[in-house]
């Protein structure tokens, strides 16, 4: 079975798999790998191999999680991304998009 996929902000999603995990070398086993970021997406400060990990505030294991989460917040609220990069988490902030 493939992987989940789908794009929200710019960015190709999938779930992360324990296959996909080793492959990005990702030390976390749940959360939604960006495998791809356009280049004038919204959420341009996402990195290809980042796992997001949380949809403001809020943990997220799965690109249907995550996208049935982003259709039901508040269009004007920024969006909050926890993301998992490098061995680090940080936060990634930026106006919601139209592209959902």
């Amino acid at each position: 079975m493939n992987p989940a996929a789908g794009h929200l902000w710019g960015l190709t999603l999938q779930d992360l798999t324990p296959e996909i995990a080793a492959f990005f070398e990702v030390p976390v086993s749940s959360g939604v790998l960006v495998s791809d970021v356009e280049q004038k997406a919204p959420a341009q400060e996402a990195a290809r191999g980042d796992v997001i990990t949380a949809l403001d505030g809020v943990p997220v294991a799965s690109v249907a999680e995550l996208t049935t989460r982003a259709g039901t917040r508040e269009e004007a609220a920024p969006v909050r991304l926890s993301v998992r990069r490098a061995g680090r988490q940080i936060v990634l902030t930026f106006p919601a998009a139209a592209d959902r």
